[in-house]
């Protein structure tokens, strides 16, 4: 019995009063959270191509030649998103190897120092992917003069959202059906695609710069309220503890 409570009570709770417990925790949560992302994301870019409304229905209803583009570049552009949840997953794997090879102290100390860090540098590194990737659609989409299937469309809008980058961002990865003129075609490949895509990589670069300004912004503000506790030793002793020996001195 003795054993069996050593075992299964004991050494859990003295594992816990560790706190490592608390650092391996965190690193296979966000594991999980990178297996959630890719099988959320392989579901949601095969989801919208089926059923009555999927993609597919509306695609067989052309004519032959713009079907074929159609499909082309759907192809093109699901495999970019393919890219983008893979690459998404591999950050959020990186960042918690990362962070799990980071001293452990405290599980204060820990969140406020590795953690939180981790989690901003994660989250700007895989919201730059995002207009990158939208640029890429509106570029083949207007090299096939088309409206391609764009399965992660909306939930990379709305990701950008909190750095108010979203309505910019909408902007791109749009089509260029109905195009018939060379000239409009021409011009949708130099304004849409070529210039859409510059867009992007100017966005993505300036999601890069918020973030990790965020993170450099949180750090000393992080170093600054550390010093100030460090400065005064008397700060969790009551205020008439402090008056009594002043009074005594």
């Amino acid at each position: 019995m003795n054993s069996l409570f050593e075992k299964y009570i004991d050494a859990p709770l003295n594992a816990l009063d560790r706190e490592i417990f608390f650092r391996d925790g965190f690193y296979f949560m966000t594991l999980l959270l990178a297996f959630g992302v890719v099988m959320g994301g392989f579901y949601q870019t095969l989801d919208g191509l089926l059923g009555d409304g999927g993609y597919l229905a509306w695609v067989t209803e052309m004519e032959s030649f713009p079907m074929m583009r159609s499909l082309l570049a759907s192809m093109l552009t699901i495999l970019i998103s393919l890219l983008v949840v893979i690459a998404a997953a591999a950050i959020l794997v990186k960042r918690a190897r990362d962070m799990r090879g980071r001293p452990y102290s405290s599980l204060i100390g820990f969140t406020s120092r590795e953690m939180i860090p981790h989690t901003i540098k994660a989250y700007g590194e895989i919201v730059a992917l995002f207009p990158f990737a939208m640029g890429l659609f509106g570029l083949v989409g207007a090299v096939c003069a088309t409206n391609p299937y764009i399965p992660l469309r909306r939930g990379m809008v709305q990701a950008l959202e909190p750095l108010s980058m979203s309505g910019m961002v909408s902007r791109l990865g749009r089509g260029s059906a109905g195009i018939e003129e060379m000239s409009d075609y021409l011009e949708a490949v130099l304004a849409s695609g070529l210039g859409g895509l510059l867009t992007s990589i100017l966005l993505s670069f300036a999601v890069l710069v918020l973030c990790y300004g965020f993170l450099q912004v949180y750090r000393y503000f992080l170093v600054l309220v550390t010093n100030l506790i460090g400065y005064m030793p008397r700060f969790a002793i009551p205020l008439w503890v402090q008056k009594s020996e002043r009074s005594r001195d």
